[in-house]
């Protein structure tokens, strides 16, 4: 995989926000039944995009215990296909894990292989030790990618996001959109993933007042509201696509 693409799509990085990791209660009717299995493939969808492979793995199982008896065969295959193809990439991350530890014992300050371990411990699911790789990488910034840099406090951010402290993770990323970077396309990109993760921080927290100013702030200079954070404005009586709809009427 290329390097752009790691940084493109690195947790935290990405990113862009999931709920948090505690999952959906099983409910007992059959139409609840069904939107918690779309919403969870839908998280799992979002997670294998993000490289949360152990995270989109156990959603893949999950969502598959749950599925319709009437729910189309081609996408139940879709989703053992995806198991499939986690369960190999799982495979090559404990892999690749054996390699970066050895490369980072030769040269133990630097601040990129510290970043690259804690990319693949998330991509394994183990939060904690990637959380202690990025807080090493950023006690060494000096000749730091920008984009590392700045992933490692997203990061941070999402594990505590995932844990519900959600106002230590709101800490985390406001820092990202402070960050300043080189380049235009990653640093709309990743200026827009900061604001991204703030909605669903506020969102969490119950913050009406800062996510609406947000939502109107992030329409204005990127668009539309993604769906994981659109979805969890909803939950706190905020339509950000009716917002979206109504600011471009006033734009045309």
């Amino acid at each position: 995989m290329e390097r752009r693409e790691v940084l493109l799509k690195c947790l935290g990085g990405a990113a862009l926000a999931l709920a948090p990791s505690k999952l959906l209660p099983t409910t007992e009717t059959g139409n609840d039944r069904t939107r918690e299995f779309y919403e969870l493939w839908e998280e799992a969808c979002q997670s294998h995009t993000w490289f949360e492979d152990k995270r989109a793995y156990d959603l893949c199982l999950q969502a598959l215990a749950l599925a319709p008896e009437n729910l189309e065969s081609r996408m139940r295959a879709d989703i053992i296909e995806k198991l499939g193809y986690l369960r190999e990439s799982l495979e090559a991350a404990q892999q690749e894990l054996a390699r970066q530890r050895k490369a980072l014992k030769a040269e133990p300050q630097n601040p990129e292989k510290h970043f690259y371990l804690g990319f693949t411990l998330t991509r394994l699911g183990r939060e904690e030790e990637a959380v202690a790789e990025y807080r090493l990488a950023l006690e060494n910034p000096e000749g730091f990618c920008a984009h590392c840099y700045r992933d490692s406090w997203n990061n941070i951010g999402w594990y505590y996001y995932r844990q519900g402290m959600y106002r230590e993770a709101l800490r985390w990323f406001e820092r990202v959109c402070h960050l300043n970077d080189t380049g235009e396309f990653l640093q709309h990109y990743d200026r827009a993933r900061g604001v991204e993760n703030k909605l669903l921080a506020y969102s969490a927290l119950l913050m009406s007042a800062e996510a609406k100013a947000t939502t109107r702030d992030y329409i204005t200079r990127f668009g539309r509201v993604t769906w994981p954070a659109r979805r969890a404005l909803a939950k706190i009586g905020i339509d950000a696509d009716a917002m979206y709809v109504e600011l471009q009427r006033r734009v045309t």
